[in-house]
């Protein structure tokens, strides 16, 4: 294992050699032909950073020349000021600059106090901006009983109105006609099975009765009460 990992090191190194080596070659070779000159290649020095610019009249004026002209109901936008102790270190520390958006910076303690400023600068300045709205006698709440314009005009409504309409009646009255059908066919199947038991009934207790009256014929002619056994003859099964 150890031969093969120093093979291997070998191996790494004398490739890296070869590269270096061939390019060696080739700066040797493109300096015997006069291929290398004064200026190909230029060290760059790295350059510093100015100052900050810091053009507050240019921004003041390109500020003048993109802002909005509308009036404010157009606008509605609502500035609520809320101081921010901070200091020139904070300024560069993108963590704390952020966090003072959402919390209130104590930055004698050096804590971090969140009593969720952002819900509250939210609630005054929907209180600010309703209030500017209700001077301007403009409603902010929608009656109870508005219904918004739709795009569709009242004719087309009427039309679709009334083809549903008429649609919902036909569905209905099918509807109706089925289940009337269904209910007759079910009360017409009810009476005739009622039918049915009373006649199979019927004839079950005249069967009893023709035997009855057979046994009673038959025990009266072996009596000899009846001699030429009319009675029986009489008897329908």
């Amino acid at each position: 294992q150890e031969a093969e990992d120093h093979s291997i090191a070998d191996d790494e190194e004398f490739s890296t050699d070869s590269e270096y080596s061939g390019e060696d070659a080739e700066i040797q070779a493109a300096y015997k032909f006069g291929l290398l000159k004064p200026g190909l290649n230029i060290m760059k020095t790295k350059q510093l950073p100015g100052p900050p610019i810091n053009n507050e009249e240019g921004l003041r004026k390109k500020l003048c020349e993109f802002k909005s002209k509308n009036q404010w109901l157009e606008r509605m936008d609502v500035t609520v000021d809320r101081p921010v102790e901070s200091t020139e270190d904070d300024r560069e520390n993108d963590f704390l600059r952020e966090v003072s958006f959402e919390t209130l910076t104590d930055l004698s303690l050096g804590t971090l106090i969140s009593f969720g400023c952002s819900c509250e600068q939210a609630k005054r300045t929907v209180a600010e901006g309703i209030a500017k709205l209700h001077a301007m006698k403009i409603l902010t709440k929608r009656p109870t009983d508005y219904f918004a314009e739709m795009a569709k005009s009242d004719e087309h409504m009427q039309r679709v109105t009334g083809e549903q309409t008429i649609d919902f009646i036909r569905t209905s009255l099918m509807k109706l006609k089925t289940a009337k059908e269904r209910s007759e066919a079910a009360k017409r199947v009810r009476e005739e099975k009622r039918f049915a038991v009373r006649v199979q009934r019927q004839v079950l207790k005249a069967r009893q009765v023709q035997k009855r009256t057979l046994a009673d014929a038959v025990k009266k002619h072996q009596k000899g009460e009846l001699s030429d056994g009319s009675e029986m003859n009489t008897t329908a099964w």
